[in-house]
This record gives C-alpha cells, sequence and structure tokens, in this order.
C-alpha cells in the first residue's frame, strides 16, 4: 500500500506513512503561469493500493479540483484501488435546497468524487445535519469518523481540568459534545444558535 498526500495534506501523508512502516508517494504539483494546477505522478502505482490523503480545508475550490486530478491520474496509472482519506470535507453544507434554484454542493460534489475511480472514502467529522450518514449520498463505501474521543483524552491528559463541563455551540455539535463528554465522564450542554447570515450568528443557552 502506498500513502500520498495532496499539497495540502503531504506533511500528513508522510507522518501516516511513518507510522504505518508503509511506502510514502510522491508527486508533482505547480501551476502554470494562468494558476491552472499541473501534477504529476512520480511512484509507481501500478497494481498498488493507494490511500490518498487531501483535507480540503481554506481553499476548498482548489484542493477538490486538485484531488480529482490526482486520483484520475493514479487510475490512469493503473492503480487497483484508490482510498481517500479527506480530514476536512468540503460542501456538505449545502445538502438541501432552502430556496428556488440552490446547488446541491455535497450531491455534486459526492458524484465527482465517485467519476474519477475513488473506491472508497473517509472523513473526519463531517458536517452532518440533515443528512446523518455520508453513505446516504455515496455510493461507494464511506465512513465518516470521530476525532472528538481522541480530542477528549488529549484534554484529560494535558488540561488538567477539574470535573470539567463539554460544551457544544449548537444542536449539530451535541453529536460530538456527547462523545468528548463520555470519554471525560462528565455532563455536556449545548448553547442554541440563531443564524442572520453565513458569518453572523447568535447564540444563547438551550
Amino acid at each position: 500500500m502506498i500513502i500520498l498526500g495532496g499539497s495540502s495534506s503531504e506533511n500528513l501523508a508522510s507522518s501516516v506513512a511513518g507510522e504505518l512502516g508503509l511506502t510514502s508517494g510522491k508527486a508533482e504539483i505547480k501551476r502554470f503561469p494562468d494558476g491552472e494546477k499541473y501534477l504529476r505522478v512520480l511512484s509507481d502505482v501500478k497494481d498498488q493500493h493507494v490511500v490518498v490523503i487531501q483535507s480540503m480545508h481554506h481553499t476548498p475550490d482548489d484542493f477538490l479540483f486538485e484531488y480529482l486530478l490526482l486520483v484520475d491520474a493514479l487510475k490512469d496509472f493503473g492503480a487497483r484501488k484508490v482510498i481517500s482519506f479527506i480530514p476536512y470535507f468540503a460542501y456538505a453544507r449545502q445538502d438541501e435546497r432552502f430556496k428556488p434554484g440552490e446547488a446541491l454542493s455535497f450531491k455534486t460534489v459526492s458524484k465527482l468524487i465517485e467519476a474519477v475511480g475513488t473506491d472508497e472514502i473517509y472523513t473526519i467529522d463531517m458536517h452532518q445535519h440533515r443528512v446523518l450518514k455520508s453513505a446516504d449520498i455515496f455510493r461507494i463505501p464511506s465512513h465518516n469518523l470521530s476525532a472528538m474521543p481522541l480530542l477528549a483524552e488529549y484534554v484529560r491528559k494535558e488540561g488538567k481540568l477539574h470535573n470539567p463541563l463539554v460544551i457544544g455551540p449548537d444542536a449539530e455539535a451535541e453529536q460530538w459534545a456527547k462523545l468528548a463528554s463520555e470519554t471525560l465522564g462528565t455532563d455536556y450542554d449545548v448553547f442554541t444558535k440563531k443564524r442572520f447570515a453565513a458569518d453572523k450568528v447568535e447564540e444563547g443557552q438551550r
């Protein structure tokens, strides 16, 4: 198995490969003068299982398109199976139409990911509100893992807190607050949230 990171997750992929004692794949990724991405797979991937790690945080359009180029190239060069790990999965928020004419970006992105040849996908604490399972959207095996127990364990070891209370910012975060509280053996609560705009919310007690 080869672990290959896109440009957003090269260091993470290298660390994962080292932890597992696996080969770290290599790719050349750069830009043409007009801003287009250039991508070249440098590792021999024929008949290999390749794990692609690519977060889509901060510049989702850029990293999503790079992911599509990478997976399509891997399949063209004979990779037997491509398994993707996307720590931050972009475009999951728009999973329902709230106004006429809106694009369902979650469904669109899932189709693109499948179309380039992704065989299986793992995400970490993906935005799942109205769509409760990623398997309801993807037609390939999909798994949404949670980092909350690991983060809570880190807090237990490093925080030196006495009888902490876990707080979630809104109802959607209750699932994560509950997981963290179970790990810490403590209580949790969540705030209510009223949204006025994408970047303007009001928090209150439940």
